[in-house]
């Protein structure tokens, strides 16, 4: 968890800052994975914190909702015209 933690706010991608008055603190665990190598052998173990997001309150504690998620059309399209132009 602490590799975790030092990565995260390596990359600028974590922060701990003040609670903010009246607002809901949304709670987090930890969720564990083993990587393995190609051989099946263990790798590292690694640990992500993961947000429990069914304690958040529509309108109160967040307005909009962004996933990441690719559209494989898109990316097709991208690749076919990498191709054309090589």
């Amino acid at each position: 968890m602490n590799d975790e933690i030092i990565a995260l706010k390596k990359n600028k991608t974590f922060d701990i800052v003040n609670k903010p008055i009246a607002h809901n603190i949304v709670a987090s665990k930890w969720a564990f994975k083993t990587k393995q190598n190609a051989d099946g052998t263990l790798e590292r173990f690694r640990a992500r914190a993961v947000a429990q997001g069914f304690s958040q309150a529509p309108g109160f504690d967040f307005e909009d909702t962004f996933a990441s998620a690719i559209w494989y059309e898109l990316l097709r399209l991208l690749i076919a015209i990498c191709a054309r132009n090589k």
